[in-house]
């Protein structure tokens, strides 16, 4: 078709998304698909949010694989009230008391292994069913692999530790059984998680 100059389609570039501003706020309602944004490696990031309880971790989902955490890894107890916010997860900031077993991935930011409203007693007692000590001070190891689902996008969830937080993963990041996300760049040869080499669940 021939248009008339004063009639011819003006062809415009599609213009990225905005830049975030700021990111977003944890205690707003958010519906599976909404965009939100997380910092992530601490950098401003647009993910996609996902309802957890949408995820099926069950053997009949091939989308299920199995990861293991690799190195034992240090730990140490929290000796006074502390706020953690691990930049690789774009983690909202939480606060834990006395006693908490504090995991320190290499070359990630520490993490509490502690769940809201859990007493320090309570995440030992968790902390010592999911973690097994080695020979080197103060150096663990995790006992089992874990179920753990793939995302190709940007993902953010609400974790199981903080249902009133949020926490996410760029693209190639898993989302795991027990509710939160491990960021792409933890996961391979050499790094802190890898994927089973047999996926038996």
């Amino acid at each position: 078709m021939v248009f008339p100059k004063d009639l011819e389609p003006k062809i415009t570039a599609v213009e990225p998304p905005p830049q975030a501003a700021g990111l977003s706020d944890p205690s707003q309602e958010y519906q599976d698909g909404q965009m939100v944004v997380l910092n992530i490696d601490g950098q401003p990031t647009w993910c996609i949010f996902r309802d957890f309880t949408g995820f099926d971790f069950s053997a009949e989902n091939p989308e299920v694989k199995l990861m293991v955490k690799k190195p034992p890894v240090p730990v140490r107890f929290t000796t006074e009230l502390e706020t953690f916010q691990p930049k690789q997860d774009g983690a909202t900031p939480y606060t834990v008391g006395v006693g908490v077993p504090v995991i320190m991935n290499l070359g990630e930011d520490p993490y509490p292994f502690s769940n809201v409203n859990e007493t320090p007693t309570q995440a030992v007692e968790r902390f010592n069913e999911t973690y097994g000590q080695v020979e080197g001070p103060g150096l663990y190891e995790k006992l089992e692999p874990f179920k753990v689902i793939s995302v190709n996008a940007d993902t953010a969830i609400r974790p199981s530790y903080d249902p009133s937080g949020l926490m996410g993963t760029r693209a190639g990041g898993v989302v795991t059984e027990r509710g939160y996300t491990i960021t792409a760049s933890s996961i391979g040869p050499g790094k802190t998680y890898e994927f089973a080499a047999e996926r038996v669940l």
